[in-house]
């Protein structure tokens, strides 16, 4: 079956699991849409007061409170409507593109990543913070020739109450292969927020490389014999797409990592034409095939980066 034929079988899936759900949808996005205004006008008018100077009587407070109560609630019958359909697009839309492009894999919607996976030193390598909790969902194992694939998105954040920031949100790929460098090879995107510093900077001969990539790797001919040119063009199509990425070669495993203020996995939750609930599932599968891709490349080039001067036996 062609891309387009699966894209047109899971948009007509997709369709007809949106017109079962049209009433929750629509009840999801009218709440949604008043959450947002109740919050505004709640915030608004609290700031408003505030710098008045206005004598804040309890019935004012009382209110206020109202507000924020009433935004509560809405937010409440949001999750309440929208869950159901998201539940359903997961097991259904979701699962069926993964099984599509990576047969036999298992698809947990529940699971995630630990936190220690984005580590300078207990993970990637790409990124050096400490975090203080983690949100993870959407986890996805497969085997791919030999290599043990993983996936899951991922959001980390820093601090305590008010001084709690996001410091990464995104999708994070793990690829644990059976032999282990013998060189760590890091790649950043310039732009990329609390990206761990390193000394053993290289440069490659693409301008574009360098403009837009920090590479650091111990061994100069170790990593270009893993950043060939194929290899190379599938990771500026990634960054092209998603802007912020990271890569690492670190022990026996690949890291690849995009940031994103946008869900990877979850549904639109509006009701949407044909046309556009194809571009969403073009999307989902394209997206995927961006990752499968690169590691499609990086198998071809195995047989040379993993000799023996490279790598050496993972230990059992």
């Amino acid at each position: 079956m062609t891309t387009d034929e699966q894209i047109t079988r899971l948009t007509h899936k997709l369709e007809i699991l949106q017109n079962f759900f049209k009433k929750d949808i629509s009840k999801a996005y009218l709440f949604s849409r008043l959450a947002i205004i109740v919050f505004i006008f709640a915030f608004v008018s609290a700031g408003y007061l505030g710098l008045s100077g206005i004598i804040i009587t309890a019935t004012i407070r009382a209110l206020i409170a109202f507000l924020f109560f009433s935004w509560l609630i809405i937010v409440w019958f949001y999750l309440h409507y929208s869950s159901k359909f998201s539940e359903r697009f997961k097991s259904e839309i979701i699962d069926n593109i993964v099984q599509t492009l990576l047969p036999e894999a298992k698809y947990y919607h529940k699971q995630g990543f630990d936190s220690n996976i984005l580590f300078m030193e207990q993970g990637s390598g790409i990124y050096d913070f400490k975090p203080s909790g983690n949100l993870s969902e959407d986890r996805i194992e497969a085997q791919l020739d030999g290599w043990k694939y993983e996936s899951a998105e991922l959001k980390v954040s820093r601090g305590y109450g008010k001084r709690r920031v996001t410091v990464f949100k995104g999708m994070v790929i793990k690829l644990t292969l059976p032999v282990k460098f013998s060189h760590n090879l890091i790649i950043q995107s310039k732009n990329l927020d609390y990206k761990a510093k390193y000394s053993n900077k290289i440069r490659l001969e693409s301008q574009f490389w360098h403009e837009t990539f920090d590479t650091y790797c111990e061994d100069n001919v170790f990593a270009r014999y893993i950043l060939n040119t194929a290899v190379m063009v599938r990771i500026e199509d990634l960054q092209k797409k998603y802007k912020h990425i990271g890569i690492s070669f670190k022990d026996n495993n690949i890291y690849i990592l995009w940031e994103s203020n946008k869900d990877f996995w979850e549904p639109v939750i509006k009701l949407q034409t044909r046309y556009e609930l194809e571009k969403d599932v073009r999307n989902y599968i394209e997206s995927l095939n961006l990752v499968l891709n690169l590691v499609k490349e990086l198998q071809l080039g195995r047989e040379i980066w993993t000799r023996k001067e490279f790598t050496y036996k993972k230990k059992t």
